[in-house]
Parts: structure tokens; sequence; C-alpha cells
């Protein structure tokens, strides 16, 4: 009989509407909210796998063991290990790189909210919110995140991963970290 009922279920936000009583205009802002949700989701999938190889190539290590050694870090723990790295070597970040990860750290923390704890998207409300089970969560915090919000993050993140990807170099050769002309290096892409 569960099975049943599971079964019964909508399987989409799409069916969910035809159950659930919306309005033309509450379908389509719910429809619009995936679409940007996606769109965020992806961007935010490639800054991260850029993080990840910008901190490979930074650690010196041979690219084939990266993902042995970094594939357990979150984008704050490679964002550390990065600051650590530069400190070690003694050569300062780039400004338009330090500002381009505290906002993907930023970023990162709106993203968690939204993708660990869910969202609910009340009809009557212009803005999704994390479900309540976020407030069950000692750290968890609670973002409006418009749809305005959702593009402007986007757009940043795909900034940010351009601009990492400049970054990131596999023809380094020993000694080359060091250089501080290696850091000085600029993206062609706004980060502001």
């Amino acid at each position: 009989m569960a099975a049943l009922a599971a079964h019964s279920l909508p399987h989409s936000y799409w069916e969910a509407a035809i159950v659930i009583p919306m309005t033309q205009d509450q379908f389509r802002q719910l429809d619009d909210h995936y679409y940007y949700l996606g769109r965020f989701s992806a961007q935010f999938a490639t800054a991260e796998v850029a993080l990840f190889d910008l901190l490979v190539d930074m650690s010196g290590i041979d690219p084939r063991l990266g993902p042995a050694v970094f594939s357990s870090m979150r984008i704050d723990g490679c964002i550390a290990a990065i600051r650590k790295i530069s400190q070690a070597l003694e050569v300062p970040l780039d400004l338009a790189l330090d500002k381009s990860l505290l906002q993907l750290k930023a970023i990162s923390e709106v993203r968690n909210a939204l993708f660990h704890y869910g969202t609910s998207h009340e009809l009557d409300e212009p803005n999704p919110r994390p479900t309540s089970r976020a407030g069950n969560a000692p750290d968890a915090r609670q973002f409006d995140v418009s749809l305005d919000a959702l593009n402007a993050m986007t757009m940043d993140i795909t900034d940010i991963a351009v601009l990492l990807l400049g970054y990131r170099r596999r023809d380094t050769e020993p000694g080359m970290l060091e250089d501080p002309a290696f850091w000085s290096m600029t993206a062609t892409c706004s980060t502001a």
C-alpha cells in the first residue's frame, strides 16, 4: 500500500502544480526559481573545479595525485589551503584573487544553505528561503534568495571561475611558485 501511495505522488514541481492550486504567475515564478537555481548550481560546480585545480597547481604536487590528496576538501578548506601555501611561500595573493576567494567563500555559504537545507517556496512570498530544517542546525543561517540574487551570484561565480582558471598553471617548474611574477598574473574578467 505504501508503494502505491509513493507512486502516486507528483514526480516534479510541474506535476505538483497540477495538485497544488497555483496561478500562472505563481507557477512561472516557481519555474523561474528552478531555472536560475540550476544555472547557479552549474556555474558553482565550474568554479569549484577551477578552485580545486588551482590548489593542486599551487601545492606543486603531481596533478595525478591531486584527487588523492585533496578530494575530501570543501570550498572553505581549499581556500584556507591556498592562503596557507601563499604564506608558506611568502608570496602574497594578487588582490583580484584575494577578493575572488572572499566572494567565493560568501557565495559558498549561501549555496550550502540552499542545497543542504533545501528551500521553502511560499507562494505568497517573493523569495524562497531555506526550510525549517535549517533552523535545527547549529550553524545554519537563513537567507532570502530572490531571482535577482541568484542571477547576481551566478554572474559573480562565472567571473570567479574565469579568474581562477587564469591563475591555473600546469607548466610550473621548480622554483616558479616562489617567483612573485607567477602570482601577479591578471585574468581578463571583472571581479567587482
